[in-house]
């Protein structure tokens, strides 16, 4: 029945124009909700925005319906979860600070500049998802070959020196 898809295309439209921040991000992530007695925004720890294990953001179906807002909300993300543009160290929270750079937030990230790679062409996105990976591969160990879940927590944290067997999946999956 098409008015179901209808009201889902309206229904995003609505939510890409209205539960936004003001850095352009999308109020989504694990530290943010929307409380719909009080019809507000909310969240807690800071509300920051988040990406920590969001590796099925239907990025297609977000653009059919607003570019622009996906756009926004992707410049967004470089702009303020990617906090070292040389290296590619991200942080999960979108605050620009560092803190943590978990390979499957940083999995998230490199799937949206790839996307916005495939609907502009511009060059500029690829090589920002290419510099993502390349922040874990320039981290891996020699002997194993395998990249720790979280870089920048330093050998000395569980995270910070091993690897994570799930981020084969919501890591490598980006990268495919």
């Amino acid at each position: 029945d098409p008015k179901y898809a209808r009201f889902a295309d309206d229904y995003a439209r609505w939510y890409l124009k209205n539960l936004v921040d003001e850095k352009g991000f999308f109020w989504w992530g694990w530290h943010r909700h929307y409380d719909v007695f009080q019809d507000k925004m909310l969240g807690h720890l800071g509300n920051p925005h988040e990406i920590h294990a969001i590796h099925c953001i239907a990025w297609d179906k977000l653009w059919a319906v607003d570019p622009a807002a996906v756009r926004k909300e992707i410049e967004a993300i470089w702009q303020w979860h990617v906090i070292d543009k040389q290296t590619g160290e991200i942080n999960r929270h979108g605050d620009g600070q560092r803190s943590c750079d978990f390979a499957m937030s940083a999995g998230s990230c490199l799937h949206a500049f790839a996307f916005l790679y495939t609907q502009t062409r511009e060059p500029v996105w690829l090589e920002r998802a290419k510099l993502l990976a390349r922040y874990y591969w320039d981290r891996r160990n020699p002997a194993t070959g395998l990249f720790p879940d979280r870089p920048n927590a330093g050998a000395q944290r569980f995270d910070g020196s091993h690897f994570v067997t799930a981020d084969t999946g919501l890591y490598c999956h980006a990268l495919l």
